[in-house]
């Protein structure tokens, strides 16, 4: 994949695509983190349901995660399930997070991560254009 490792334990690697760069680690064996810097801030997590499908949604700010799920591709991409494995979708601060389930760490593997990093190619325009979470903005000041 091209991947400069970072750290063995934990698996951390650092992969540009253009001028965007993607954090993958690994923390447990069944869960992979790709993470990568967006110009908005806020909070919000789509996460997979443990138990029967679909996804719970977590959010600071109401209006604003509406706002961000109305008028990005996010919803749009998770319905289409362009990442079969996805365990979550995270906005944390100005870091975008999206999880993936593995099994363990193969050539499927790089092809779910490749996938993951499709998506959020395509999600991230989508965001940008969008403005940070209010909440987020006044616990700054």
């Amino acid at each position: 994949m091209g991947a400069k490792i970072i750290s063995y334990f934990p698996l951390r690697a650092l992969l540009s695509h253009g001028d965007r760069k993607f954090q993958i680690s690994v923390w447990r064996n069944d869960h992979l983190t790709i993470s990568t810097n967006l110009s908005i801030n806020g909070y919000l997590s789509i996460e997979r349901k443990l138990l029967g499908g679909g996804f719970d949604v977590f959010y600071d700010d109401e209006e604003w995660a509406d706002r961000v799920l109305k008028h990005s591709k996010l919803l749009t991409l998770i319905e289409e399930k362009r990442v079969p494995n996805l365990s979550s979708f995270k906005i944390e601060g100005n870091t975008l997070k999206v999880s993936i389930s593995i099994g363990k760490i193969d050539s499927k593997t790089a092809e779910d991560v490749k996938m993951a990093i499709e998506f959020m190619l395509e999600v991230i325009p989508s965001l940008e254009g969008l403005s940070s979470s209010p909440s987020v903005c006044k616990s700054t000041n």
